[in-house]
């Protein structure tokens, strides 16, 4: 066996790798089209150098093999030598006054290993990883033309890469879930990588296999074909059909993406690390499910067999920070009077319901009118999937809980507004109100905790009301009507109604006072104190508002 002399402290040069070369070297060697080899060298979690042969048709001289020393050095001393040929790589011990580990066994002096795909030297506080990638063709064009077709992501076939890779993980027990360690992360990039040369992808560029790498990795470790388009700050909505189909929604109006999921099992599998987070579980059993992203993005998945064509995902982004009023006054969807009206509303402790129809900003309305809460008070808020982004410092937050696999555990929002009323909240905001808990909503609107916000499903002011009396209805409580009717215009004083127009601009189109409910004609008393003009306008209704100022005892 060929062994290395002694070297200087000096850089090594050409085929000769040291801790001072940082950075990468590509050393050709003759017959490299049939192995590709890896050597990365850390000290802790820095790497401090890293050396690859890549495939080349070029010879380095007449030598079959090169040799690579280990950076790690004492004085004239080298520990370890890693013997690359055209068909192996080996490890061997050059002393014994350092320990070296290879797998965690203890290679003595003069002992070699043979590294088949992948290894780890240990020497001291370095850690040296080995891989070795075998190509399976016979020349550095085989495959290459014949991978360039069938829709392929540059010749590459990303499903079948993807799937070697996480059937490696699984092999080894390793579980891809929550935040993973850098090790982790570097092991799936390592195998990533081993995928893709095994795909004999010879003719690809650095810059091809790199961006299939960190695209494998997302899908793998991430969210996949959805990194790009969530970290688009111009796109407000995902909605993926089957993972082939991927739209948004970008200035109001969809279009169809050209990317797409690698495969169903791709998709899926990002679904599943997506509700995994935040408690939440998805399968033939419960096969639609309410989520959010760690940002607070809202998330709602369906998978077979409800979704016919394949998992879907729908995804409503939220900006980073709250929105604020200004920032809706500069968009036009109200004015700055209304603004100020409303801001008044909120301080004088009146209860507010913002309705609207599906995409219409209600949520981000709520959270800009949360913001007008002071900071003294303790608000409770309570949500399927935690949206809101309260600023105040005392603000308790609550989310329902779903079943467990046994049928157990379910909390829902009903059950939170009860709880609630027990924490001795100033203000309850409830996130939207579906069902029965809108009963109990109303209860505490009525019994002290005025100032309560909520949102609600609806297309004009008064079909909000009447949505209410069928959601008290459907809490099971058997109520009569006429008393449903005078507990929502007992507890409602103001509904703020929302539009999406086609263009998809968001907008506010009333503002408008419960004043009350007439038992003889059975109708509500709804009065517009803001209404929207023809030529999309917020416009005051004076009188109304003088009257509502006055009856309400609004200074």
């Amino acid at each position: 066996m060929k062994l290395s002399t002694p070297i200087s402290q000096e850089p090594l040069q050409n085929n000769r790798l040291t801790t001072d070369d940082v950075g990468e070297k590509i050393v050709p060697i003759d017959k490299l089209n049939s192995m590709n080899v890896v050597i990365t060298v850390r000290r802790g979690k820095k790497v401090v150098s890293k050396l690859s042969h890549q495939n080349s048709t070029k010879s380095f001289g007449s030598s079959s093999f090169c040799e690579i020393e280990v950076p790690l050095k004492i004085p004239n001393l080298i520990c370890g030598l890693v013997e690359i040929d055209s068909s192996y790589v080996k490890v061997v011990a050059n002393t014994d006054h350092i320990p070296i580990y290879v797998d965690q066994k203890r290679l003595f002096f003069d002992q070699t290993v043979v590294v088949a795909d992948l290894a780890t030297v240990q020497i001291g506080r370095y850690e040296i990883v080995i891989e070795v990638f075998k190509s399976h063709g016979n020349d550095a064009d085989t495959g290459g033309a014949s991978l360039l077709t069938g829709g392929l992501n540059n010749g590459f076939d990303m499903a079948e890469i993807s799937k070697n890779v996480v059937d490696s993980l699984q092999k080894d027990g390793v579980v891809v879930a929550g935040n993973i360690s850098e090790k982790l992360k570097n092991k799936i990039k390592l195998r990533i990588r081993k995928a893709i040369f095994l795909q004999n992808k010879l003719s690809a560029s650095d810059e091809v296999v790199k961006r299939i790498e960190t695209e494998i990795f997302d899908e793998i470790v991430g969210l996949g074909a959805l990194e790009p388009l969530l970290a688009n700050e111009d796109i407000t909505e995902v909605m993926v059909n089957g993972h082939e189909n991927i739209y948004v929604e970008q200035g109001g109006k969809l279009t169809l993406t050209s990317t797409k999921f690698s495969s169903e099992v791709a998709l899926r599998n990002v679904i599943d690390r997506i509700v995994s987070q935040v408690g939440r579980r998805l399968d033939v059993s419960s096969p639609a499910v309410d989520a959010r992203l760690l940002d607070g993005s809202r998330v709602h998945a369906v998978i077979p067999p409800l979704a016919l064509n394949g998992p879907c995902l729908t995804i409503r982004k939220f900006s980073k920070e709250a929105i604020s009023m200004n920032q809706l006054i500069e968009w036009n969807c109200l004015s700055r009077e209304a603004a100020d009206f409303l801001e008044s509303l909120v301080k004088g402790h009146k209860n507010i319901i913002v309705s609207g129809g599906t995409g219409s900003g209600k949520t981000t309305l709520l959270n800009a009118l949360s913001s007008y809460i002071p900071e003294t008070e303790r608000i409770v808020t309570i949500e399927d999937a935690a949206e809101l982004k309260l600023t105040q410092p005392h603000v308790v937050r609550l989310e329902t809980r779903p079943a467990n696999l046994e049928g157990k555990g379910h909390v829902s929002i009903r059950d939170l507004v009860k709880n609630s009323l027990r924490m001795r909240p100033d203000r309850i905001v409830v996130g939207e109100c579906r069902g029965g808990e809108s009963i109990d909503m109303l209860q505490a609107m009525n019994t002290g905790h005025d100032g309560s916000l909520t949102t609600a499903h609806a297309n004009t002011p008064l079909d909000m009301l009447r949505r209410l009396e069928t959601m008290v209805m459907m809490s099971g409580l058997q109520m009569p009507l006429q008393a449903i009717r005078e507990q929502i215009a007992s507890a409602i004083c103001l509904v703020v109604q929302l539009r999406r127009l086609k263009c998809g601009k968001r907008l506010i189109t009333h503002i408008s006072w419960i004043k009350g409910f007439d038992p003889e004609g059975s109708q509500y008393n709804v009065l517009n104190l803001f209404e929207l003009s023809a030529e999309k306008v917020l416009q005051p209704q004076s009188k109304v508002i003088e009257q509502f100022l006055y009856d309400e005892d609004i200074q």
